[in-house]
Formats: structure tokens, sequence, C-alpha cells
């Protein structure tokens, strides 16, 4: 399970329930500032939605590790490859649209050890100490399946490889639950803006904008230690 959180800003229009007359503006030289923002010169709410919502994950992802070690790097590198042959091809089976597959290879030399004086083994790690080569063929799966994730776990169990990971889930939101997110989050925001505005007694107008960025009522002001 995965919680999406979602905010967007949306503005609307004020109405004061009471009539007030506003001051008229001082004369300003034409053309020496920039008019007022609208969200600035008009009585406006803006308003974010805030909504959570729990949905199944829908990938899994594992690692199987096979290790080999051979004083040739290039017959423990073939090695390898040839115990992730099998498994490769009956993942491959399920299909690429539901089980994708990936590996990697490491290759970590191993060194002669010899003691120090206080009896502790050390790795003598010189080139010309390397003793043999371990070679890790990493085996990445990934499931888009989520009805086959046990049989793929199996699957890979019974190719017994050296090392195994536990599964992870994680969701990767599809265009539809995004939408339908959006949706949610505007349905709030109309809602806190409606509360906001009934708490001061004043009426809710048409909405001006839907902003999901939050970054639409931006504007520079000109006063020492403003925000934008």
């Amino acid at each position: 399970m995965r919680r999406i959180i979602l905010s967007l800003c949306l503005g609307a229009l004020a109405a004061p329930a009471l009539a007030q007359t506003a001051p008229s503006p001082p004369a300003v030289a034409p053309g020496r500032y920039a008019p007022a923002p609208w969200w600035m010169d008009k009585p406006i709410i803006a308003s974010s939605g805030y909504v959570t919502s729990e949905v199944t994950a829908n990938r899994a992802s594992f690692q199987a590790t096979y290790h080999v070690v051979d004083r040739d790097p290039a017959a423990a590198t073939k090695a390898a490859a040839d115990k992730v042959k099998a498994l490769g091809a009956a993942l491959a089976a399920y299909g690429a649209d539901k089980v994708r597959v990936a590996t990697t290879f490491q290759i970590t030399p191993l060194y002669d050890q010899y003691r120090d004086k206080d009896g502790q083994l050390v790795d003598n790690d010189r080139a010309d100490k390397i003793k043999t080569y371990q070679v890790a063929a990493i085996v990445s799966v990934e499931v888009r399946d989520m009805r086959l994730i046990e049989q793929v776990y199996a699957t890979a169990l019974s190719a017994k490889p050296s090392t195994t990971e536990p599964v992870n889930f994680r969701l990767e939101p599809d265009n539809e639950t995004k939408t339908q997110m959006f949706r949610a989050a505007v349905e709030d925001a109309t809602r806190r803006a409606r509360l906001a505005v009934e708490a001061t007694g004043a009426k809710l107008g048409a909405v001006k904008l839907i902003d999901p960025t939050g970054r639409a009522c931006e504007t520079d002001v000109l006063v020492a230690g403003a925000d934008r």
C-alpha cells in the first residue's frame, strides 16, 4: 500500500457580505509602475487541496545472485553466465510485459592473506598477489503482474542462486489514478475555500484559477524583506 499526496492551488473570488467603500488610490505618475496583478487587486482566496489515498502496489522486485570463484576471470564470468542462463529463460517465458529481467556482473579480486604482528589476517591487496577472482552474476527481476509474484519468486529459488533478496513492493500510479487524485484535490480545495470564506461572513464567488504547481500567484514585491 502506498499513499499519494497531491496539493493544488485554487483561487476564488470572495465577495464581502457587507458592502464597503474602497478609498481612492493615490495618484501615480502614468507608466511609472506596472499595474498590480489581478490576484492582488481583487478580493481573492487561495486554497490548497490535500488528499491521501491508499492504492495497492503494482510493482514487485527482487534480486538473485550467483557467485563463482576461479583463477581465470574469464572462466569465472562464463561459469556465472551459464548459471543465470536457465533462470533467464524460465523468467522470459512469463512474457516481457509481465516480468522484466536484467543481469549484471561484478568481478572482485581475492588476494593472498598474511598475518600481521597481532595475528590478524590481512589481505595483501597488491596486483601481483591476486589469488582468485569472484564473479557475481546479479539477476534483477521486476514483476508487473502482481498475480505472478509468488510463482516468479519460486522459479528463482528453484534455480538455486547463491543468495536472494526479499521482495520489495512499490506503486507506479497510472494515468487514471493520477486523474482521480487531481479531481479529489480540486474538490478538497473548493471545500476548504468555501469553509474559510463562510467563516469570515463573506460569499464565495467563481473560480479564477486552478494551478497544480502552486506558483501562478507569485510576483515580485518591491518592499525590503518581502518574500516573492
